[in-house]
């Protein structure tokens, strides 16, 4: 007390110069501590306290109760600190050895230090949790884009072997039908549109025209056909492989029919030179 309090060494110091009675509500004299003697009382320190070193603590409550003692006529003030944990204690300047051994609030202090610890710990875990299952979530949409990426440029049938890490062996075929496609005037197109403008031009040609052929070489409208892939203004498919189609002459040749047909359809300013 005389660290956390040293006005409390001073002579002639009261009690009423250092704390104020907070319960019961009532004014601080000892007749009232005598008629109220069985009474939980609450003391608080004042502003201005120091310790020896010029600092100044948070306000300390004191919880106890008024003893008195007759032979002496005096009144006996035994008292815990109301904190709720270790750094509560610490900002009124006490330590956990300063509470007596045989009193609950050193074990109400750890055991709210031990809830504190478990609190943080399962905090920490829930955002662990957290971020893993954004992890996952995160890794599952990765996984889907390279099974999309997968299959778009795969046969079905390899892409699935590929997944599942299972070794795609080297097959040999007696017959398939090719088809290889070309826009007439394409060189010539590109020779008048050598600028980056032109460029750009280039490109969205090609992406029109092809993204409406690929509609023609979907696997599920058209199993019998595979893109194999598109090189400048070629367009390349195959029917035959990988998986055997027996019609797989009239398939290309359909697909061909269909290709022509479906050109006349795609519509792009400045076509100048191409058929």
């Amino acid at each position: 007390m005389a660290r956390v309090l040293p006005a409390f060494t001073e002579n002639e110091c009261k009690i009423t110069q250092v704390m104020d009675m907070i319960r019961p509500h009532m004014e601080f004299t000892f007749n009232n501590i005598l008629a109220h003697i069985n009474t939980v009382f609450v003391l608080r320190t004042k502003f201005g306290n120091y310790n020896d070193n010029g600092k100044e603590f948070t306000r300390m409550r004191l919880k106890g109760q008024m003893i008195y003692v007759p032979e002496t006529d005096l009144v006996l003030f035994l008292c815990s600190p109301s904190v709720l944990n270790l750094d509560d204690l610490n900002r009124r300047g006490l330590f956990l050895s300063d509470i007596p051994l045989h009193d609950a609030t050193r074990d109400l202090i750890l055991l709210s230090e031990q809830f504190e610890a478990e609190y943080k710990l399962t905090k920490n875990l829930e955002i662990l949790t957290d971020k893993l299952q954004q992890t996952y979530r995160e890794l599952e949409d990765e996984k889907r884009k390279t099974d999309r990426l997968l299959y778009s440029v795969l046969p079905p049938s390899v892409a699935n072997e590929l997944r599942h890490q299972r070794p795609v062996l080297a097959k040999k075929y007696e017959c398939v039908t090719l088809l290889f496609s070309g826009i007439v005037g394409f060189n010539d197109y590109c020779a008048k549109n050598a600028d980056s403008k032109g460029a750009m031009k280039i490109v969205k040609l090609l992406n029109n025209l092809y993204t409406t052929f690929d509609v023609l070489t979907d696997p599920k409208k058209n199993p019998d056909v595979y893109k194999v892939e598109t090189v400048g203004d070629k367009y390349m498919a195959v029917s035959g492989l990988p998986e055997p189609c027996e019609s797989h002459a009239r398939c290309i040749a359909r697909l061909a029919l269909d290709i022509m047909d479906l050109s006349k359809r795609v519509k792009y300013a400045d076509l100048d030179g191409i058929l």
